[in-house]
């Protein structure tokens, strides 16, 4: 008896598309030889992912994988998936709609008013603030976060912000 066909594919290779929080599984497809029960599999990866994770190729990228088999009579079967890897979401944000603060806090820094802040990528911000009422104290506002991440992604948030003098007048005798 000769061998002459190559191992055959039993498990399908698909392609697709994993967002770039998503975790990469560890695929190995399952050929099979009619004369050989020892047949190896291959793995050769090419990865168009940039290395500064300041650009946007370091999120979208893809990574095509060659998978490849061969029995002891040097008769052979591959098989091809393209993975694409996406940054298409803006930041996730979470965080209270209503923040009430002192007069003496800043109320920039949103490390004060978010609870938790995440992206595959650095995030940027940009406020802007529009009075509800005005005076040095006991002032409200409506807050517009607006948070970017590398690739462009936006997600705007509206926060509720008071401003509350929690300070009794000090009488000083002169």
């Amino acid at each position: 008896i000769k061998d002459e066909q190559g191992p055959m594919l039993v498990s399908e290779v698909f392609d697709t598309t994993l967002s770039c929080t998503e975790n990469l599984e560890e695929f190995k497809p399952i050929f099979i030889d009619i004369c050989d029960d020892t047949t190896n599999v291959f793995i050769f990866e090419e990865s168009t992912q940039g290395s500064n994770p300041d650009s946007c190729d370091f999120y979208n990228y893809s990574i095509t994988r060659e998978y490849f088999t061969e029995d002891a009579c040097g008769n052979s079967n591959t098989a091809a998936q393209v993975i694409m890897v996406v940054d298409t979401t803006g930041p996730f944000v979470r965080a209270f709609d209503t923040v009430n603060i002192t007069c003496s806090q800043n109320i920039i820094d949103p490390d004060d008013f978010f609870l938790q802040l995440e992206d595959c990528s650095e995030i940027q911000y940009t406020v802007s603030d529009s009075s509800v009422t005005t005076g040095n104290c006991n002032q409200e506002l409506i807050r517009t976060w607006i948070f970017s991440d590398v690739c462009g992604n936006t997600t705007e948030f509206e926060q509720f912000v008071r401003r509350i003098d929690t300070i009794q007048p000090a009488i000083e005798n002169p």
